[in-house]
């Protein structure tokens, strides 16, 4: 797994808040048990059970751990089941968009939206080169240093019409408002995809 995958993952996961363990500095030992709870002890156990891969009656529980977790994930589920019928019609899915050199575009990177332009249409695994901008507030700027990175067509949300000039200096940027309310649409039913995708990798092992 490449590190650009290992970041969307951990993003994905930070969307789920993981209910903290007090006194972690003592414990050595950590286990679950087949019902999926948490089990800690302040040493390891070598007897005959914790051997042969069972547990002990000396494993303290942390039985809410399980339960809190699985209380979120209900929650996303009705809130994203909730979403998704508000979601408008002309989504991600919906859409067959023609990436070509040239086109500023709005793509995922780590988590985030970035605005960028084409430097190379699309290679023989379909990955498209962009030249990425940098974000400074409301306001984007291309960098001193080239930020050119292959994404995914699947990392493409939108193409954007133009890029504004703003101010004396025309080295800052903005969007018009139609272009930054697409973008922030697309990310945010983006977005509800990548928490859905992680409450079901959840389910699988609470």
């Amino acid at each position: 797994m490449s590190d650009e995958e290992c970041s969307i993952q951990a993003n994905r996961f930070q969307q789920l808040k993981i209910p903290s363990v007090k006194g972690t500095m003592k414990v050595h030992a950590v286990s679950l048990d087949n019902r999926g709870d948490l089990l800690l002890r302040d040493t390891s156990c070598y007897c005959d059970a914790c051997m042969i891969g069972e547990k002990c009656e000396s494993w303290r529980k942390v039985p809410s751990f399980r339960a809190e977790i699985r209380e979120q994930i209900h929650e996303e589920s009705e809130f994203l089941d909730d979403a998704n019928a508000n979601a408008p019609t002309n989504n991600i899915d919906d859409e067959v968009v023609e990436y070509l050199e040239g086109d500023y575009v709005a793509a995922l990177y780590e988590g985030q939206w970035y605005v960028g332009q084409i430097s190379q249409e699309a290679d023989d695994e379909g990955e498209i080169k962009v030249s990425f901008m940098q974000k400074r507030k409301d306001l984007w700027q291309w960098p001193s240093h080239e930020n050119k990175i292959w994404c995914k067509k699947s990392e493409m949300l939108c193409k954007i019409s133009e890029i504004i000039p703003n101010g004396k200096s025309k080295r800052m940027f903005k969007l018009s408002a139609e272009d930054t309310e697409r973008v922030e649409a697309k990310f945010s039913v983006q977005r509800l995809l990548n928490i859905r995708y992680t409450c079901s990798c959840l389910e699988l092992f609470l």
